[in-house]
C-alpha cells in the first residue's frame, strides 16, 4: 500500500479522518484514544484460488466464463466481479447478481457476501438490509470474515440490525480470529477503549501486533507508537523505530510524524535532525497538520534544513487548517508571528501557495466524493457503513 508522494499543494489534509490523540501520542502526551469502529469501510473479503491459468498467465474473460458456465463456483464468483466492476467486460451489475447467487447456490461464502454488498448498496437488485444482512450472516457462518466485517459494522450503527456495540465487538473478534488483519485492528480498537468489552489495554497491544505482522498498515504505526511510549506493552524505542518505519514506508503520514519526531528530538534513538526533517515534510505533504505545524517550528529554528521565514509561515498556515481544537490555537498564533516576520511580498508569495492548496484540497475531495459514489466491485469494498 504505497502512496503516491504529491506536493505541498495537491494535498487533502487529515483533519477529521482519525483522532489526533491516537495518531500523534508522541508529541502530544496524549493516550492512544478509542476510533469509531463504524467508521470503517469493510474489507476485502478472503482470497481464493482462482481459476487454473493457462501457459500463457492468468485465466483469460472467456476462460473464466467457460469455467462458470460449466459450474465452477470460484469462477462464478469471479465472473460476477467482472461484471460487478465492469473488469474485462460491460458492466452490468443485474447479471453479476445472477452470477453471485449461481456461486452462492453452490456454497462460496465470497459470492455471498458480495450479494450482501449488492443488496446494501442497491446495486444490481432493489436496496434491502434484511436481505443484506440474511447474505452476510450466511457468509459468515462459513468462516467469511469480511462477512463478519460488515456485521460488526452494521451492528456497531444499527443498520439493518440492532445497535448492539457488545455484537459488534463480537463480530470483530471472530473475524480477528479467523485471521483478518483488519478484524484484528477493529478488535484491538475495541479492548483499548472498552467499547462492547471490558476494556483490556495489554489485550489491545497484543491484537494491534498481530494486525501489524499481518500487513496492517495503521496497526503497525499503533504497535511503533506503543512501544515508543510502553502502553500495554514493554516500552522499546528499537522496536518502536522500526514499526514506524514500515508504517512510514507504506504510505501512513501519522507514522512519518511519529517516526519524524523520535530521529529529530533522539526519543529512545540517535538523534538525526536531518532524517528527522525528513521524515517530518514527508508526513506534511500528505497532509498531516500536526507534522505542518512541527515543520513550520523546524524551518523557523533551522532544525534540520536552513531557517526560512517564508516555509515557516506557509506550513504553520496550512497547519491552522489541517489540525483538531488541541492545536488549533498554536498553529494561528504561529502562523500569525511567522507572518508578521517576513516581507510583504514574502508572505503575498505564500498567500498565493496557500490559496492554491486550498483550491486542490477542495478539488481532491470532490474527486473522493464522486468515487464513493460511483463504487466498485462490491466484493471489493463490502459494506461501507
Amino acid at each position: 500500500m504505497q502512496a503516491a508522494t504529491r506536493t505541498s499543494r495537491d494535498v487533502a489534509c487529515y483533519r477529521g479522518s482519525m483522532p489526533l490523540s491516537a495518531a500523534h501520542a508522541l508529541a502530544l502526551g496524549l493516550t492512544l484514544s478509542s476510533f469509531a469502529v463504524a467508521q470503517d469501510g469493510a474489507p476485502t473479503p478472503s482470497a481464493q484460488p482462482a481459476p487454473p491459468a493457462t501457459a500463457s498467465g492468468a485465466p483469460s474473460v472467456a476462460e473464466i466464463r467457460a469455467a462458470a458456465d460449466r459450474g465452477d463456483a470460484n469462477a462464478m464468483y469471479r465472473f460476477g466481479q467482472m461484471l460487478a466492476s465492469g473488469r474485462g467486460v460491460a458492466r452490468n451489475e443485474e447479471e453479476a447478481v445472477l452470477w453471485y447467487l449461481r456461486a452462492a447456490d453452490k456454497g462460496d461464502a465470497r459470492a455471498m457476501t458480495a450479494l450482501g454488498v449488492m443488496y446494501s448498496k442497491g446495486r444490481g437488485v432493489v436496496a434491502n438490509d434484511e436481505d443484506a444482512v440474511r447474505w452476510y450472516r450466511l457468509a459468515a457462518s462459513l468462516g467469511e470474515p469480511a462477512a463478519m466485517l460488515a456485521l460488526g459494522a452494521r451492528s456497531s450503527r444499527g443498520a439493518g440490525l440492532p445497535k448492539d456495540l457488545a455484537a459488534s465487538t463480537e463480530w470483530y473478534r471472530r473475524a480477528a480470529e479467523a485471521g483478518s488483519a483488519e478484524g484484528m485492528r477493529l478488535y484491538a480498537r475495541a479492548l483499548e477503549s472498552g467499547t462492547g468489552v471490558e476494556l483490556d489495554d495489554p489485550g489491545a497491544a497484543s491484537w494491534f501486533k498481530r494486525a501489524a505482522e499481518a500487513g496492517d498498515v495503521e496497526s503497525a504505526r499503533n504497535t511503533g507508537v506503543r512501544l515508543a511510549v510502553g502502553r500495554g506493552i514493554a516500552q522499546d524505542p528499537a522496536a518502536a523505530e522500526r514499526w514506524l518505519r514500515v508504517a512510514s514506508e507504506a504510505g501512513d503520514a501519522p507514522a512519518m510524524f511519529n517516526l519524524g519526531l523520535m530521529l529529530a528530538e533522539g526519543k529512545g534513538v540517535a538523534e538525526d535532525d536531518a532524517a528527522g526533517f525528513d521524515w517530518m515534510k514527508r508526513a506534511a505533504e500528505r497532509g498531516d497538520g500536526p507534522a505542518m505545524l512541527r515543520l513550520s517550528m523546524m524551518y523557523r529554528d533551522g532544525e534540520g534544513v536552513g531557517r526560512d521565514g517564508i516555509e515557516a509561515y506557509y506550513w504553520s498556515a496550512l497547519a491552522a487548517e489541517c489540525v483538531g481544537p488541541e492545536l488549533e490555537e498554536r498553529a494561528v498564533a504561529t502562523a500569525f508571528e511567522q507572518g508578521e516576520a517576513i516581507s510583504k511580498q514574502g508572505r503575498a508569495d505564500a498567500d498565493e501557495r496557500i490559496a492554491e492548496w486550498k483550491a486542490a484540497r477542495a478539488a481532491a475531495r470532490q474527486r473522493a466524493n464522486d468515487a464513493d459514489r460511483a463504487g466498485s466491485d462490491g466484493a471489493a469494498k463490502p459494506d461501507k457503513l
